[in-house]
Formats: structure tokens, C-alpha cells, sequence
């Protein structure tokens, strides 16, 4: 005889109570950037690039005699 553990009956319990009001469980994809998180990779790019162009345009603008920011 099977033994369950609490988290194993929980999980099916949890099953359970999905199949009865028709809810599915899906899987999604985190992206991580910095303090940012994405369900979108696209996103999580177009972030970074604007970080990057950002930091390259204050790097200019500060020039060699003149500190950035």
C-alpha cells in the first residue's frame, strides 16, 4: 500500500479542485533583468537595449574632463 505524504494529497487535491471548475495549469517563462522581471523576452531586450543606449549616450555626453550623471 501507497503511502502519501501532506504534500502529495495536497497536490491532489489541488488537481482535483481544477478539474472541477475546468482551471489549467500552465507553465510560464521568467525573464530576469536587473530589479525587472518579464513573462516576454522581447520585453525583457527592448529593456536592456534602452539601459544600454542609455548608459552609451551618458558616457558621451560626459565626455573626458566631465563626470556622467
Amino acid at each position: 500500500m501507497r503511502q502519501e505524504t501532506s504534500e502529495q494529497a495536497g497536490s491532489d487535491a489541488r488537481i482535483e479542485e481544477m478539474t472541477r471548475f475546468g482551471i489549467i495549469c500552465v507553465p510560464v517563462d521568467n525573464f530576469y533583468y536587473r530589479q525587472f522581471h518579464y513573462t516576454n523576452l522581447k520585453d525583457a531586450v527592448a529593456q536592456a537595449t534602452r539601459d544600454k543606449a542609455q548608459i552609451a549616450h551618458s558616457s558621451i555626453a560626459a565626455g573626458p574632463d566631465r563626470p556622467a550623471g
